[in-house]
């Protein structure tokens, strides 16, 4: 989370003090490049722990932008369960009688799946598949970890978040410059 401190929003306001609106529209645009800079912080920091790919991740990250009126940002992740077979996988073979290997962390190696099966469905939609029970029982699609539970632990928000403060610190000093040169 990155909090707008006193010490911060006095230092926009006297360097922009003769500028009407100012310390509001480098507050602003300083917050939106921070809040996109989570994004990519948060899917770079995923995408070293998991073999997901990035638009999987980023795809579940919403964010909302701030205006000079509204200094107020935020960057949710919400999402269901990642499909297994969106992770590195190797097929089955079955003249070999080589069951799914699957890997879903980068530190790990590929784990056997003895009763999966990968299977195209009539709609298109192609999974890794299990059987429930017996033969004629139903199947279910095996899943992941959810994007959010990836970018969700303590190591990595602490992470998102130190950078999004230097991130926005810096581009705050940037936009103090800019605005002082005459920018609009």
């Amino acid at each position: 989370m990155i909090d707008l401190n006193a010490e911060n929003v006095e230092h926009a306001k006297k360097a922009l003090a003769g500028i009407k609106g100012g310390a509001e529209k480098a507050l602003s645009r300083s917050l939106n490049k921070a809040v996109k800079g989570i994004r990519t912080d948060a899917v770079r920091s995923a995408r070293e722990e998991y073999v997901a790919k990035a638009k999987d991740i980023r795809s579940t990250i919403r964010l909302s932008s701030s205006k000079p009126n509204t200094l107020r940002v935020s960057a949710v992740s919400r999402g269901q369960r990642i499909d297994l077979y969106k992770f590195k996988i190797r097929k089955q073979n079955a003249k070999q009688k080589r069951p799914v290997m699957v890997q879903v962390k980068n530190d790990g190696t590929m784990k056997p799946l003895f009763r999966a099966f990968v299977a195209t469905m009539k709609s298109g939609h192609t999974s890794i598949f299990e059987r429930v029970g017996k033969k004629q029982l139903p199947i279910v699609a095996l899943t992941g970890p959810a994007a959010p539970t990836m970018i969700g632990s303590e190591a990595v928000r602490t992470s998102i978040e130190e950078n999004a403060l230097r991130r926005f610190e810096k581009e705050l000093d940037h936009q103090i410059i800019y605005l002082m040169e005459g920018g609009r």
